[in-house]
């Protein structure tokens, strides 16, 4: 009987609720027959992960403690009685370190001792994150075959900002080391060699595998406690950070208001920037027109009562959002950035619009104006098909040749 290669798929935090564990767990349930699969995460994962991953392997619970330490603040650690000498020392010693630029060294060194034998065990290494604290300690092994993930629109998000910067700073060699990498999407395969062509060679574009009928089934389950207004309704699901451009959309918002256009606009999840976006509502006096949900566990049924789905981030990669909407037969207005031109045919099925505030608002108003081009869009989303086969196919074939 021929031996299983042994596969891991390697998370930060794989309890973060994100499109990326989401895709990731419909990809690992149609491979874990043909592959012997395993999930590392630098954080012990939660009982809902472990149930979303039913069956799997874990590692990395010889450094959960560790990382425990790293993510308590020093004072907490210093004062505490549940620590030893050591353990004090570390924090104390990747404090200093934090102060220097150095403590990513430490932690990789820290890490490396304690992962090395058991990760050089696995015959492929995949990396899901492009900002993966794991990157370099993966680069570093010697026997697997390591594939990165690349999320996003690479060619953008590496000189976002001074964060993006530091964590792209060592990519040549990092990548230098790896096998594959695996972008969302031609564009962004494309982004990506602009700024490395030389690992041409080596780079490919592959699409997200999309879980269809759980996203069919959970559209018609029971409504979360959320009043669906009459009238021309918008919804956007994203995390609330800067790159999401929810402060741009508000202020698009107000000018459609002010111009004497009415709908309802829904905006579902958290993130850093929530209590700022809900101060920002009340100020510009949204409050009867925007709706902030907070985080859902299931949007599905509210997407699929909403008129128009609208993605109008500064940048993106291939967004599963999209997806969703167009499973569900619900139209996409979205920025034309990352691979989204790859996702929606314009002014077929869906809307794309420049990134920037005039286009934006055009395209709004264009939709707001014709309404009638919505039932147009929403007739050709009726023989939309997602071909998850056609993606498995290519996925059996990176892990059996590379």
């Amino acid at each position: 009987m021929t031996r299983k290669n042994r596969i891991l798929y390697v998370f930060d935090d794989i309890n973060y609720n994100n499109g990326v564990r989401k895709v990731t767990a419909k990809q690992i349930a149609c491979l874990r027959e043909e592959y012997d699969i395993s999930l590392f995460s630098l954080v012990p994962p939660s009982e809902h992960a472990r149930k979303l991953f039913h069956g799997l392997q874990f590692i990395g619970e010889d450094i959960w403690g560790l990382m425990e330490i790293f993510a308590n603040p020093l004072r907490n650690v210093i004062t505490a009685k549940d620590y030893n000498l050591k353990q004090k020392a570390i924090r104390t010693a990747y404090a200093l370190l934090l102060r220097t630029g150095f403590h990513d060294r430490f932690l990789n060194s820290l890490l490396r001792n304690k992962l090395y034998g058991t990760l050089n065990k696995f015959d492929i290494i995949i990396v899901l994150s492009e900002s993966s604290k794991m990157r370099s300690i993966v680069a570093s092994l010697e026997y697997p075959k390591k594939i990165q993930w690349i999320h996003t629109n690479y060619g953008a998000w590496c000189h976002l900002n001074e964060w993006t910067k530091s964590v792209c700073r060592n990519d040549r060699e990092i990548y230098q080391r790896f096998d594959r990498i695996i972008t969302l999407s031609e564009k962004n395969k494309k982004s990506f060699l602009d700024v490395f062509p030389e690992f041409k060679g080596k780079t490919e574009a592959i699409w997200n595998m999309i879980p269809v009928d759980e996203i069919i089934e959970n559209s018609k389950l029971p409504q979360s406690d959320i009043k669906i207004y009459s009238g021309m309704k918008f919804i956007t699901i994203s995390r609330l950070d800067n790159e999401k451009a929810i402060d741009r959309l508000l202020s698009i918002c107000k000018r459609l208001k002010n111009k004497g256009y009415d709908f309802y606009w829904y905006i579902i999840g958290g993130g850093r920037l929530y209590d700022k976006i809900k101060l920002q509502i009340i100020d510009m006096k949204l409050e009867d027109s925007v709706i902030l949900t907070g985080e859902l566990d299931n949007p599905m049924p509210l997407l699929k009562q909403c008129d128009v789905f609208a993605l109008l981030s500064k940048y993106e990669g291939m967004p599963v959002t999209i997806h969703e909407a167009m499973i569900l037969g619900v139209p996409v207005i979205a920025t034309n950035v990352g691979g989204v031109s790859e996702q929606i045919e314009d002014g077929i099925n869906g809307l794309l619009v420049e990134n920037n505030d005039e286009a934006i608002f055009n395209g709004l108003k264009e939709i707001l104006d014709s309404p009638s081009k919505l039932s147009r869009f929403k007739e050709q989303l009726k023989n939309y098909h997602y071909d998850n086969q056609n993606i498995l196919t290519q996925l059996k074939s990176l892990f059996d040749n590379i």
